[in-house]
């Protein structure tokens, strides 16, 4: 059983995913909870670098798949919960990216907002 990290193959899966979720390296980069150059992301890709566990985890999140198949292939199986939500849709993917560059007082007054949508229109955000 090969056991070694293949930084070229990590890089091209991370590359599909980009291009699958028609993200440029810089959405790419601006989506990520963590810190990591345009520069970087592209050597990840290229296989002449490989991520730190902390921007594999990351990318992972962002593309729904596991760790796992990003270091060895096979079936892309997803890290969400069952009850987990994930789009495609790059609008979406916009204000997730926005709703991440805020800082603690502008993500609570949009949450509040989004609160106050939900209510007036009979939505349960509890409910799954």
């Amino acid at each position: 059983m090969k056991n070694s990290i293949n930084p070229v193959e990590i890089g091209q899966r991370l590359k599909a995913l980009r291009l699958k979720f028609n993200l440029n390296q810089a959405e790419t980069v601006a989506a990520l909870d963590v810190e990591i150059q345009c520069s970087q992301l592209s050597k990840i890709e290229h296989g002449k670098s490989l991520p730190s566990f902390k921007v594999l985890c990351a990318l992972a999140d962002l593309y729904n798949v596991s760790i796992d198949y990003l270091r060895s292939g096979g079936e892309p199986v997803s890290n969400m919960e069952p009850s987990g939500i994930f789009t495609e849709n790059a609008t979406e993917i916009a204000l997730i990216q926005a709703f991440r560059a805020m800082n603690i007082a502008e993500r609570e007054a949009i949450v509040r907002l989004i609160d106050t949508f939900g209510r007036d229109r009979g939505l349960d955000k509890n409910a799954a």
